[in-house]
């Protein structure tokens, strides 16, 4: 299924960042930043969220080069390894309205890991590039929200049947109506 260049899935997945050099003493384009602020750039779906009593919206965000030391799990280089493997054998596509490719509200940040891209390194340190599942976020973490209602529309789960069923209703309602049918 080939994607369209100009939806937000094929940006997200073809994104610069593997093939720049990275500085990694730098901040900006490794690990978490330091005000520890995801820069969520798509909003897929929202929801009610009984745990938190507030909304929550579905946000994906960019790749990043992580280092295993980001993540608070036994022999996180070996995990991280592993999924880059599994990555290379078969890559899976990032389908953000499906519910392997979303991590929850809660949880460990090795949880909210989709899958491993790419790998680099100079002696003994290792840096990996994460794609990150799409998260749950309660609507009291994200500081701006101006820009959500746009990307929501703009990023609809396609397989959403609500519209099509409602206005076939009305369609058939109306006929129904014009040739006197009850």
């Amino acid at each position: 299924m080939d994607m369209e260049e100009d939806s937000p899935s094929f940006i997200i997945q073809e994104q610069e960042l593997q093939d720049e050099i990275v500085d990694i003493e730098s901040p900006l384009y490794v690990g978490l930043s330091p005000d520890k602020v995801w820069d969520h750039n798509v909003a897929y779906d929202r929801r009610f969220c009984y745990n938190h009593g507030e909304t929550e919206y579905l946000l994906g965000t960019a790749d990043r080069w992580m280092s295993p030391r980001d993540f608070d799990i036994r022999d996180a280089e070996g995990a991280l390894e592993a999924m880059l493997q599994k990555h290379k054998d078969n890559p899976s596509e990032f389908q953000p309205h499906s519910r392997r490719c979303q991590a929850e509200c809660w949880g460990i940040l090795f949880s909210h890991v989709h899958s491993v891209l790419d790998k680099r390194g100079d002696g003994d340190r290792h840096l990996f590039l994460v794609r990150w599942k799409a998260c749950w976020t309660p609507e009291s973490y994200i500081i701006d929200q101006d820009w959500i209602a746009a990307s929501l529309e703009a990023n609809k789960n396609p397989n959403c049947r609500r519209r099509p069923r409602v206005y076939f209703l009305a369609v058939q309602s109306t006929f129904q109506i014009i040739r006197g049918v009850k």
